[in-house]
Formats: structure tokens, C-alpha cells, sequence
């Protein structure tokens, strides 16, 4: 929330199948991945591709998805 109030463009990974709204997502847009799959996992390395951050609550999944 902070970052997308001062002006950063700020996309939300969520989990395909479940849906996720809560407060702290004003400003930001949002995108369900199944991180698991490859196509998931291949639209999310184009996105952190072109990012300047990626903050990471996916520990697990990230170190397969070898970002």
C-alpha cells in the first residue's frame, strides 16, 4: 500500500482459486498465478523481469521458480 502511494506501480500475486480483498490492497493491481505451473510460473518471470522489486512471501515457490 505504502509503495503504490507514492506512485510505484504495484502488482499483487495471488494464488489461483482463492480470493483475496483486503484493505491493503488500494492501488494496487492484482493477478491470480498458479505458481506451480508453467505457464504461472512463465508470466511471473516476465513480470519480475521487468520490475524493479519483487517482495517475496513465497519462500518456498520461489526457489523452484529459480528467480
Amino acid at each position: 500500500m505504502i509503495l503504490a502511494d507514492f506512485g510505484a506501480s504495484v502488482i499483487r500475486v495471488d494464488r489461483t482459486g482463492v480470493l483475496q480483498r483486503d484493505v491493503l490492497g488500494n492501488g494496487k493491481r492484482s493477478i491470480a498465478l498458479n505458481l506451480k505451473g508453467e505457464k504461472g510460473a512463465e508470466i511471473f518471470r516476465k513480470l519480475s523481469d521487468n520490475s524493479d522489486v519483487v517482495i517475496d512471501p513465497f519462500r518456498k515457490v520461489f526457489k523452484l521458480l529459480q528467480v
